[in-house]
């Protein structure tokens, strides 16, 4: 018993050395090596923020500096209970144990309860004195260093400037020198901003170019005055620290930490400046815009024109030069074609052919995506202007089916279908009637207004999309993407109206959701630019433009403009026309009454200026590439006569019109007719030929349309383009006379040929009692080789062959040739008193030929 005794004491008395043993391997852990000198725990290197910048306080400001960063001998972080913080100079900016910074004293030992460290008072005016009679430039000895300490060891020093408050910041024109030295007459009184005289090329971003942003900062401060001091307006920016610059557009400039400006896209952006909390602006900022973008197909024979087969793809090659004449790349750029529905062009200029025909394609910078600018400096060294470049012709071989699609206005709730291929009219009932009829551009959505509700059908299949009652009315447009309707509609009659009020709405059709405005009068008319951002919109008498940019714009109309019924849009964007006694031209490119200059900017901003042409005009039609606009007047009684003209559209310094007739563009330098350089001038001009339409329309007739169908060929080895371009009118109301429906048409060869003037065909005629008459509505195919028209008394529809361009030279054979069937297709719109009726509207898409 005794032994066990002894043994198990024995046992509990070496425990503790056991336990000692271990802690003393425990204890060798702590240390950073086997000296056993430095604990890991301890800090040897402490880090405080910010590293590479200054700290700039007014007085009286505070600011909490960042919490240190203590690292051991490992280089990992380690915890520090508290640190100690200093200040160079406390009697100019004090440091509370806390960290908090005081551009001034904090309050010690107030009394009354008021706790320590928390009032912060202007240093005295002795401290200040005192620096300022160290000499220098004034308040150059106005900072300090802080730092923080953990025990011994003591962090970098961090710059901290203290000052009198900021009253303003006056900064003057750039150099590109890194020292900022201001010119003469720019001082704190001045009120200088940044206005360039030159812009800076995107080129000089890779390069070692760029501008010094520059400024004054003043304040109400002392001053030495003779043997004393006064208060007065100070250039304090030796005590200020460092300014910060930030653009309004990031896209236009990146300005660095020195206040060094680097352009990155074109554009002009104003520029703030930031010190010590105050914000002022800087002035303005200029990236040089493109001048001219040339658009081709790289190793083409011809590379303004190419052949692509449908269902290929051709990649174009776009150069751009600045006003500098460096080769940049801008951003937001954007491409369009003219018969987007069968020849498409992607967001990086690659042409991708759906179906067989032609097309015009360009790419275009379209502010504000593209070369932006305050309003303000619209138009200041190139800045806030347009570019569009020249059209590339694309061919793609084959031939296209289409369907058309059919609808009356005044008989009942339908539209009809017809497929073109198999000869078919396909009937079908709407819940309500219609009033209007459009289609998206990518042929897969119809949209029909009523006088209730809103109406969407799909293409293919066929079938009902959606309804929404909160829009009734009638669709005028809508956008080349498809999101975005206009609808002509009126307000809720209000107590003791019997009506409301004419309106428009913007519609989205993803969220069903819209936008308003007032009108005068209700719309009647609509046209979206190629790009979609803009819509010009035509109500009575009034002109109305909305950007998805700058929201609504009543547009004045130009004297002698008015009576208007009609709106067409140039292609690629660049301008619009209004119809009416003078047919108003309305360019993109934005101006001001008071023009920017280098002084300041400008004022009084006209974003779509005007000018009046002395075409008259009811109906109007484009040509696709933008050079022949046609206008058709109707007349009030058999004395009035009734005109159609082909107006030569030139955009200067471009012409395209002599001796009566277009002719080929003539432009400087042998230039295409496009690019028209970044905005040349306001005025779109018109030089034109007029004929008289007597005795081809009946008399007291309207005329409902003018469809035009644009075709180019070129011959082999040739380096210029034969264009075709062919106009018809459509028409109702008057008394047809003689035998069959008469389509007046016109067909104009650009620079080969004078035109033959105004012609006509006369619709098939089966011989029956339902003769055809008048024709009231057409659509050109997409591949423009075929008009589409429904005639009264017949109610039929009608197809016309349009005779095309092929190898550069003029069509062949019969001129133009009715190829329906005989009897020809019915339109198969019941009319209310029974029988068929003919379309009041016509819209169409592509399909493959099977």
């Amino acid at each position: 018993m005794k032994r066990f005794l002894f043994v198990a004491v024995l046992l509990l008395g070496c425990l503790p050395i056991g336990v000692s043993i271990a802690g003393c391997g425990s204890e060798q852990s702590s240390y950073c090596d086997a000296t056993n000198k430095q604990r890991v725990n301890q800090p040897v290197s402490v880090l405080l923020e910010p590293q590479f910048s200054s700290v700039s306080l007014a007085f009286t400001q505070t600011r909490l500096l960042a919490t240190p960063t203590a690292k051991n001998c490992l280089g990992s972080v380690v915890a520090v209970p508290s640190y100690v913080y200093s200040s160079t100079n406390p009697s100019l900016l004090d440091v509370a144990p806390n960290g908090n910074m005081c551009a001034g004293s904090w309050n010690r030992n107030t009394g009354g309860g008021i706790a320590n460290y928390t009032i912060c008072s202007a240093p005295s005016q002795a401290t200040i004195e005192g620096l300022l009679s160290k000499g220098g430039d004034n308040y150059s000895n106005f900072s300090v260093q802080v730092t923080a300490s953990a025990g011994t060891v003591t962090s970098n020093p961090v710059t901290v400037f203290s000052h009198p408050q900021v009253s303003s910041v006056v900064s003057y024109p750039t150099t590109t020198s890194t020292t900022c030295t201001p010119p003469a007459g720019v001082t704190c009184n001045s009120n200088s901003t940044l206005t360039p005289s030159a812009c800076v090329s995107q080129s000089a971003a890779s390069a070692s170019g760029g501008l010094q942003l520059c400024s004054l900062v003043c304040a109400e401060a002392l001053v030495q005055s003779g043997s004393g001091y006064t208060t007065q307006l100070t250039d304090i920016t030796s005590a200020a620290g460092q300014i910060t610059y930030t653009p309004v557009n990031t896209n236009v400039v990146n300005v660095g930490t020195t206040g060094l400006a680097n352009p990155i896209f074109p554009g002009s952006t104003v520029v703030t400046a930031n010190v010590s909390g105050v914000t002022a602006s800087a002035g303005l900022f200029s990236t040089c815009p493109p001048v001219k973008m040339q658009f081709q197909s790289p190793g083409a024979t011809t590379p303004t024109f190419i052949s692509v087969a449908p269902g290929n793809t051709a990649a174009l090659q776009l150069t751009t030069i600045d006003s500098t004449g460096a080769s940049i790349n801008p951003s937001g750029l954007a491409y369009t074609s003219s018969t987007p529905s069968t020849i498409g062009v992607g967001a990086t200029g690659i042409v991708s052919p759906l179906y067989g025909g032609n097309a015009d394609v360009y790419a275009s910078c379209l502010p504000p995506a593209c070369n932006p600018s305050p309003l303000d400096y619209l138009g200041l060294l190139g800045n806030g202007d347009p570019v569009v470049s020249n059209a590339v012709r694309v061919n793609a071989p084959g031939t296209v089916s289409s369907i058309v699609y059919m609808a009356n206005f005044s008989n009942g709730p339908y539209f009809s279908v017809l497929n073109t291929n198999s000869n078919v009219v396909t009937p079908v009932q709407l819940p309500y009637n219609p009033n209007s009829m459009v289609i998206s551009q990518d042929g897969s959505k119809l949209y029909f207004g009523s006088d209730t509700e809103l109406m969407s059908y799909y293409t293919s299949p066929l079938g009902q999309a959606a309804v929404d009652l909160s829009v009734p009315g009638k669709v005028l447009a809508v956008a080349p993407n498809g999101t975005t309707l206009v609808i002509s509609g009126q307000t809720k009659p209000q107590v003791g109206q019997s009506k409301g009020l004419p309106i428009v709405y913007i519609y989205t059709v993803a969220t069903a959701t819209y936008g308003t405005e007032g009108t005068v009068s209700p719309a009647t008319r609509a046209q979206f630019s190629a790009d979609g951002n803009t819509i010009y919109i035509l109500a009575g008498d009034q002109e109305y433009i909305y950007s998805l940019n700058n929201g609504w714009t009543i547009q004045p109309v130009v004297s002698g403009a008015t009576n208007g019924t009609d709106v067409a849009v140039l292609t690629p964007s660049v301008g619009a026309f209004y119809s009416g006694a003078n047919t108003q031209a309305v360019s993109y490119c934005g101006a001001q009454t008071a023009p920017p200059t280098t002084a300041g900017p400008g004022s009084g901003t006209v974003f779509y200026p005007a000018t009046s042409t002395a075409i008259v005009s009811d109906r109007l039609g484009i040509s696709n590439d933008g050079l022949h606009l046609f206008a058709a007047t109707s007349a009030n009684s058999s004395t009035t006569p009734y005109t159609f003209t082909d107006a030569c559209v030139s955009i200067a310094p471009y012409t395209n019109y002599a001796g009566g007739v277009c002719t080929a563009p003539v432009t400087p330098s042998g230039e295409e007719p496009v690019p028209i350089t970044a905005c040349p001038g306001t005025t779109i001009s018109t030089g034109n030929k007029t004929y008289s339409t007597a005795g081809l329309l009946p008399a007291n007739a309207t005329v409902t349309g003018v469809p035009v169908s644009t075709t180019n060929s070129l011959a082999a080895g040739a380096t210029t383009f034969f264009t075709a371009y062919t106009a018809f009118l459509t028409y109702e109301g008057g008394t047809a006379s003689g035998s069959g429906a008469v389509l007046p048409y016109y067909q104009v060869f650009d620079g080969h040929a004078a035109p033959a003037g105004l012609s006509s065909l006369t619709l098939k005629d089966p011989g029956s009692s339902t003769a055809p008459q008048i024709p009231t509505a057409g659509v050109v195919s997409p591949d423009n080789s075929t008009l589409y028209v429904t005639t009264s008394g017949d109610a039929a529809v009608h197809f016309v062959t349009i005779p095309s361009t092929a190898n550069g030279a003029a069509p062949s054979g019969p001129p133009f040739e009715d190829t329906s069937l005989n009897p020809p297709q019915s339109t198969e719109l019941p009319g209310i008193g029974g029988g068929y009726v003919p379309a009041d509207a016509m819209v169409v898409r592509a399909v493959r030929t099977n």
